[in-house]
This record gives structure tokens, sequence and C-alpha cells, in this order.
């Protein structure tokens, strides 16, 4: 997949700022394609602009105002920013989209960060997997049988004692099992560990390589600030180093992103939401004029259970599919009656 939108720039021809996916759009699996995102500036004739300037956001869909995604905690965040400069006039990373609906990247891009010539928002949207679309219309129509099987009972008893009694027993288990992902993956309470830099460092010669991250663990919703230095044996940066970061998670043995930034100066940040409430492994390894070096964290991300809102509203929508039914039982169940009457 791939979009465009170019910007006149009154100084510097046009600038356009072209994001590309693999695979397409069509083809991402909320929550399980690890998706390759390349972010491009190009000028009038097509040709990436060398040491140009970018920032962008990376904003999650909008809430759903009928049903919830796997993690609604996510809906309407943040969930990556990046600022630097790119040498090649490109900026690329691997990541997996956590849920289905519109993303929106806020870009900036310019000769330099005073001199912004492109401002504008790019977005896409992703759908449902297919495989989860299915479960949802099987268990629907399961709540739907149960709620005919119900109605026909209380027919036959003239009594809705055993539809009422089936419907409350559903909304106990629909309530208790709404939770989400984010939340069911969590791993104990790391409110403590959240309040202090997670950090780590490693040596190597003359090159050593530092990271730390602000809040000290992660928590699903809200960014942490990884930061990244690189310097020799007297304290002092090396300029040109380039960070290639990798963010796996653990539980689940795969990787959720990966992106290398180039640091000019030798140090550099990048802002990112842990969408999953699991322990994730940072796996970082820095290249420059001095050599290589490389390190491993791990860091531990705290679940956040659904709002009660969202509980209420996904409780109230599959109760009231199991009403539906049992309207249909008792209706069919009406008709039967009247057939022997007659």
């Amino acid at each position: 997949m791939l979009f465009a939108i170019p910007v006149s720039a009154a100084n510097q021809g046009t600038l356009s700022v072209v994001i590309e996916t693999t695979p397409e759009a069509a083809e991402i699996g909320p929550d399980s394609s690890f998706v390759k995102t390349s972010i491009n500036v190009v000028d009038a004739s097509g040709k990436p602009v060398p040491n140009i300037y970018l920032k962008f956001h990376l904003d999650a869909p909008r809430k759903n105002q009928l049903i919830s995604t796997d993690f609604p905690i996510v809906e309407s965040t943040r969930l990556m920013t990046f600022e630097g400069v790119l040498p090649e006039g490109n900026y690329e990373f691997e990541y997996i989209y956590p849920i289905r609906g519109r993303y929106s990247f806020s870009v900036e891009a310019g000769m330099n960060k005073s001199d912004i010539s492109f401002k504008n928002k790019l977005s896409f949207s992703i759908s449902e997997n297919a495989s989860e679309r299915v479960n949802f219309i099987i268990f629907i129509g399961f709540l739907l049988v149960l709620g005919i099987v119900t109605g026909v009972i209380a027919g036959k008893s003239r009594r809705l004692t055993s539809a009422a009694a089936v419907m409350l027993i559903a909304a106990a288990l629909l309530f208790g099992a709404s939770g989400s992902d984010a939340y069911a993956h969590g791993h104990g309470n790391v409110k403590e560990s959240h309040k202090k830099p997670a950090a780590a460092d490693h040596s190597d010669n003359n090159f050593n390589l530092s990271f730390a991250m602000n809040p000290g663990s992660g928590r699903v919703g809200e960014m942490n600030t990884l930061l990244f230095r690189a310097t020799d044996n007297n304290g002092n940066l090396i300029p040109g180093t380039r960070f290639a970061l990798k963010l796996w998670h653990i539980e689940d043995d795969k990787p959720v992103f990966r992106t290398t930034l180039f640091a000019p100066i030798g140090e550099t940040s990048f802002i990112f939401q842990f969408f999953d409430g699991a322990e994730h492994e940072v796996r970082l390894e820095a290249v420059n004029s001095v050599g290589k070096a490389g390190l491993m964290k791990v860091i531990e991300v705290e679940g956040i259970g659904p709002p009660m809102g969202v509980k209420v509203k996904t409780t109230f929508f599959l109760v009231f599919v199991v009403f539906i039914g049992s309207l249909i039982g008792l209706r069919i169940q009406s008709f039967r009656l009247k057939e022997q009457a007659a």
C-alpha cells in the first residue's frame, strides 16, 4: 500500500511524504502481521531528499462505539513518536499494528527542525482478521440459538423464569470474560519499577553503549521514552552512530517492533507504547567508526483492564442477542401451541 500528499514549499520546490506498507493494508491482520512501514521524503521528481528532518506521530484508531477491539485501552492513544535526521531521506520500521481500524500519521518534514515545509496527516485502515470475524459470527450464532432454545422451553411452560435465569447466567459469564488481552497477559504489580527509569549498559574496548527507559516499566496506554547513547572511555559521544533496535515479546517469543535510528551526535531517543501487558526484551546493537556493541534488557509491561464502560457495553450487546433469540423462541412455541389447539 502506498499513499502520498504533496505540499508546495516556496523555497525548496515540492516536498512529498510517501508511506508504504509491506504487506498492503488489505493483507495486514491486527496483532498478527509483522508489517514493514517505509516513510520516504521525496522531491518533485520523486527522489528521496538526503539529510532531511522528519518528525511523526502514529495514533491508534479511535474508540469503537459498538464493539471494542482486543486492546480497548490502546484505542485513541498515541503509539509512537519519531524525530530525527534521515541521511538517505527515508525511515523504516517493522511493527505489529495491534488493533483494527484507521491509523493516523501526523507528519512534519523539512530541511531542518526550524524550516518545516511539509505538515499533514496521512492514514490507512486495517480490517479485522478473517478468523476473528468467523469466530465472532459463530459466537453470536451460538448465543442466538441459546436464546431460541430458551424461548421455546419457556414457552412450553408458559413462564419466562427459565429464560430469565439463562440470561442472567449468560450476563455474568460474559461480563467476567470481557477482559482484553492487554490485561490477561499482565504479570503482577510493577508500579514500583514503573517509577524508576530502567537502564542497561555495555562496554567493549573504547565503545560504551547505554540504554535507559523512562518510566522504568511499560504500561499499556502510556508512552515510554527510550534513550540511547554511544560514548568512548572518556565519556565523549561518538558521532555517526546507528542504533538497531528490536523489541521482543518474551511470552509469545516474537518481535513486535524493529527499526534503525541514526544519531549524528551519538545519542538519540524514541517514544513508544507497549500495547500488550507482558514482559518484553529490548535488544540493541550500535555501530559506528569505533566498532560494534550490543546489549539486552528485560522490560516489564503492566496490563490495564478494560474500562467498566467497555465491559457493560459489550455485556449488554451480547445479552441483547440472547434476549432476541428468546423472543424468537417464544414466538416459535406460540405458533406451535396455536397449531395444536386448532
